[in-house]
């Protein structure tokens, strides 16, 4: 198995992606030279952890799915992605599928989702935000205990909302 990461955001579909990778998954990271060494670092202890290779490429990948998007379509190009059996969509039962993942999961990339070529992205949980934004309003006008909210209010100031994973429902 071969898998491509790119993006900060990614690191929770790149866990469930190696959660569940066989022990000689390759896995690539798509970096820009702005990417942040911790997530290098991260990216290594846990393929450390589960025995997988890492394969480093550096390609011009940014933080923004339409310039992943624009990636998606050079790996195309350059024949890393093949339709073995010509039913339009690229699968992961095929051999040379690669499950890209992406992040923000911008309406752009839902295509390259549906075609095989993104396996999933991760795209904030606004319900959740609205709804803890709400509550620590609520809370602040009538100045009660913060540590009663439903969620944790970390070093009295940040507040953490999950991202949720975005992949094809086929």
């Amino acid at each position: 198995m071969k898998t491509i990461v790119s993006g900060l955001f990614s690191v929770y579909l790149f866990l469930l992606l190696l959660s569940c990778a066989p022990r000689q998954a390759t896995v690539g990271l798509l970096l820009n030279n702005e990417s942040d060494p911790y997530i290098m670092e991260f990216a290594r202890q846990l393929i450390d952890e589960s025995s997988t290779s890492l394969v480093v490429t550096k390609l011009d990948a940014g933080n923004s799915q339409l310039i992943q998007n624009e990636q998606i379509n050079r790996l195309r190009q350059a024949g890393m992605f093949k339709d073995t059996n010509e039913n339009g969509r690229i699968e992961g039962e095929d051999g040379s599928w690669i499950p890209v993942v992406g992040i923000d999961g911008l309406r752009e990339a839902e295509e390259s989702i549906r075609d095989g070529y993104l396996y999933g992205t991760v795209k904030n949980d606004s319900l959740s935000i609205a709804k803890a934004m709400a509550e620590l309003a609520d809370a602040l006008m009538k100045g009660r205990d913060l540590s009663t909210l439903s969620f944790q209010l970390v070093g009295s100031k940040y507040v953490w909302i999950d991202y949720l994973p975005f992949v094809s429902q086929d």
